[in-house]
């Protein structure tokens, strides 16, 4: 078998992998989570293990409540109302999810993985990616950024409207930027170096539908 297919084949593994592990609450009516609509991002909602005791067999486990105490009211109120649609939607475990899925965008987009882009953005943002990647292709320098580290995942904001929710998260990461000429030398920027990074992102699903995946609609 060719060294490339082994490759791809090896990058389909872990993609599969990654995706599987932030998958969100299921209730057995969902569509197939290897098959996500409009190119969502998969965003876990619950993070929790049902114990196999005959006790828990007839009773539904009630999933953790995140703490709103320190929330600015109209997102605690927003979360709030969230519940009542989605009673699994859960803060802590939202933003972790959140923060996997940038990270990897970030590196697939550090690597010109693109299928892997067009599986994880809605196609606006999917669009803008590649003509950015056409455009460092096609010129003599080169810009590398490269994630080190994601400090915080912040809930800035949500919205619902009837029973579309869109909750936008500031990121804030620790990034190397160096430039390339065409021999592969370093003309600007240090390898070393650490830059703090600020990203606003927004992720919009609808609660009121059982596909669990939540879109990048703007960053």
């Amino acid at each position: 078998m060719p060294a490339d297919i082994i490759i791809l084949a090896a990058i389909a593994i872990f993609i599969f992998l990654r995706l599987r592990g932030v998958l969100g609450t299921r209730d057995g009516h969902e569509q197939n989570p290897l098959e996500p609509k409009n190119n969502a991002v998969i965003i876990p909602l619950t993070d929790r293990v049902v114990q196999l005791r005959p006790e828990n067999l007839q009773e539904e486990t009630k999933p953790e409540e995140d703490n709103l105490d320190g929330l600015a009211p109209e997102i605690a109120e927003a979360v709030q109302n969230i519940r009542k649609i989605e009673k699994s939607f859960n803060i802590k475990d939202f933003s972790e999810g959140a923060k996997a899925a940038f990270e990897m965008i970030l590196n697939a987009f550090a690597k010109d993985e693109r299928d892997t882009l067009k599986m994880l953005l809605a196609k606006p943002i999917y669009e803008n990616f590649i003509a950015a990647l056409d455009e460092r292709k096609s010129a003599e320098t080169k810009e590398e950024s490269t994630l080190v580290a994601i400090k915080s995942a912040e809930i800035t904001a949500i919205n619902l409207e009837k029973h579309r929710a869109r909750v936008t998260v500031k990121f804030l990461s620790e990034q190397i930027h160096i430039t390339r000429d065409a021999t592969g030398k370093i003309i600007a920027g240090d390898a070393s170096a650490l830059d703090e990074v600020e990203d606003i992102w927004s992720f919009e699903r609808d609660i009121s539908s059982s596909n669990p995946n939540w879109s990048v609609v703007e960053v």
